[in-house]
């Protein structure tokens, strides 16, 4: 299987985040790109988190709300993580920067001899509990005396990704999954009866960003298709409710076995890619 993330060409929308540090020391992340059950809010928390060394309990995720939320386009395509997860994390290393420049002045000291880690700052070499730090909620104050915004706008747009200016050649797809599956199974020559043993899911994912989620969407996904393959059937006139139509049971899904291929290069943005669809 070979699985473009996105719509093709440049039907693909730009994906806004937008990410803001209060006075309390709380960050905020808002994106238009909707939560419908494929666990991308907790995706979201790991990304943003991961890249400004917070615990994810410090992010507030808002999705979805027309007045404040910045576009992100539909939820389709398998495109989130991939698009607006880098949104998320290029919006996270302009606030890191921003937090440390302030920060800098606070503690009289250069923003690379600073790190950002659990709700404070602290020199990279610093001694223990007698170090010099300054809180979140200090530098978002300092930066408000300054009358200066903490809200970091990042908008990823697919057009360079797709598409060679100096060329004219254009991309289907800025990134491919792949995947491979094995069935092995049981098959009664003489009634024509099948059974599943076991089905091995193997999933090219850049990087898994978060791996549960990830694997239940696999999980799913087998589940759907052994009810493809073998029991769910439509017959016009026939089918007229669930007796019929067939779908498979948690008795009817065997065991799986998911490989979690991570090829992503971490160095090339976010380095995760889109897995739901495919």
């Amino acid at each position: 299987m070979r699985y473009g993330v996105g719509a093709p060409g440049r039907a693909q929308a730009p994906r806004r985040v937008s990410l803001g540090l209060g006075l309390d020391g709380g960050l905020r992340l808002l994106t238009g790109a909707v939560e419908v059950g494929q666990g991308w809010d907790t995706a979201l928390s790991i990304i943003a988190a991961g890249e400004l060394s917070q615990p994810m309990s410090s992010i507030t995720i808002v999705t979805g709300d027309t007045e404040i939320t910045p576009d992100a386009g539909t939820s389709t395509g398998s495109r989130l993580v991939y698009y607006v997860g880098n949104a998320a994390k290029d919006s996270a290393m302009q606030l890191k920067e921003a937090v440390l420049s302030t920060a800098s002045d606070l503690l009289e000291m250069a923003p690379d001899e600073l790190q950002l880690e659990e709700g404070r700052v602290t020199p990279t070499n610093g001694n223990g509990a007698n170090a010099l730090s300054a809180t979140l909620a200090e530098v978002a104050q300092a930066r408000q005396s300054a009358d200066s915004h903490f809200d970091s706008m990042v908008c990823i747009d697919p057009t360079s990704l797709i598409y060679d200016a100096e060329t004219g050649v254009e991309r289907p797809y800025a990134v491919y999954v792949t995947a491979t599956h094995l069935a092995e199974v049981e098959v009664d020559m003489e009634k024509g009866n099948v059974r599943e043993i076991r089905i091995v899911a193997a999933h090219d994912v850049g990087w898994a960003v978060y791996p549960l989620g990830l694997k239940g969407q696999i999980d799913g996904a087998v589940a759907m298709g052994v009810g493809l393959a073998l029991k769910e059937e439509y017959i016009p006139g026939e089918t007229i409710g669930f007796k019929q139509y067939r779908m498979p049971t948690a008795r009817d899904v065997p065991e799986v076995v998911m490989l979690l291929v991570e090829t992503g290069d971490p160095s090339a943005g976010l380095g995760a890619k889109g897995v739901a669809e495919c």
